[in-house]
């Protein structure tokens, strides 16, 4: 099973880049070629609630996600959701995201992405894992930038 974890260090506190999990943030992340369509999404996330959206490849891949908010805990120097798939692209057969805001070693606002997922079969798992690396990796600036913004 195919996991990847990656760290992201970003301007504000915990509370405040935890607050500023929302749709604003999704549309920031997609990489050049995709398009995403949030079609639901809570915000603020809550336990129990469904995000559903479309992603566009190039404007001719279409692929459907419909994640479910299935754990929440925050306090005041961590905070962290969990999304796994309920409806995934054909390529998934399960999908867990866990998306933890936390004070690093250096004393610096830490957002870590640890996914784990698994493929209709072990190989495919992996010989997709590339591509879904450098998606998790685009996000990295991406995150850098919005968190630097105070809007």
């Amino acid at each position: 099973m195919p996991q990847m974890i990656l760290k992201t260090t970003v301007d504000g506190s915990v509370p405040e880049v935890y607050d500023r999990f929302g749709p604003d943030l999704l549309l920031q992340l997609s990489p050049p070629g995709m398009k995403v369509t949030i079609h639901e999404m809570s915000y603020p996330i809550e336990l129990d609630t469904d995000v559903v959206i479309e992603v566009s490849i190039l404007g001719i891949i279409k692929q459907h996600w419909h994640n479910r908010i299935t754990e929440v805990i925050k306090t005041d120097d961590s905070c962290h959701f969990v999304d796994e798939g309920l409806k995934l692209p054909g390529m998934f057969k399960s999908w867990r995201h866990v998306h933890r805001i936390c004070v690093g070693t250096d004393g610096k606002t830490q957002i870590v992405d640890d996914v784990t997922y698994t493929s209709p079969n072990n190989l495919l798992g992996w010989l997709f894992f590339p591509a879904v690396y450098l998606q998790f990796a685009y996000r990295k600036p991406k995150y850098k930038a919005f968190f630097k913004s105070k809007n």
